[in-house]
């Protein structure tokens, strides 16, 4: 499911639910067939499988760093604005209670 998120594809999502379905399916199968303690082997080793492909597609992680900052704006090109503050105008403010 991560990887439809990662990746912005919904095929992802159908990958996951049809091999949550089958994993499923095999461990009530064999459940069924030889009962509990060889479903709980299948299921262990069916989720050794899971974590091989968990980190088979994991992303590498980013490079430490500080990043470069995207642009810089210099105090000088900002214009000034003054306000002048009267006692009339802090009285019309609307946060007047």
């Amino acid at each position: 499911m991560l990887q439809a998120f990662l990746r912005g594809q919904v095929r992802w999502v159908w990958f996951s639910v049809a091999l949550h379905t089958l994993l499923n399916a095999v461990v009530l199968y064999v459940n069924a067939t030889w009962g509990a303690v060889p479903a709980e082997i299948v299921l262990g080793l069916l989720t050794i499988f899971n974590l091989y492909i968990i980190f088979k597609l994991r992303s590498p992680e980013p490079e430490e760093g500080i990043p470069a900052p995207a642009e810089t704006v210099s105090v000088s090109s900002v214009p000034e604005v003054r306000i002048d503050e009267t006692p009339e105008d802090l009285d019309r403010t609307r946060y007047q209670q």
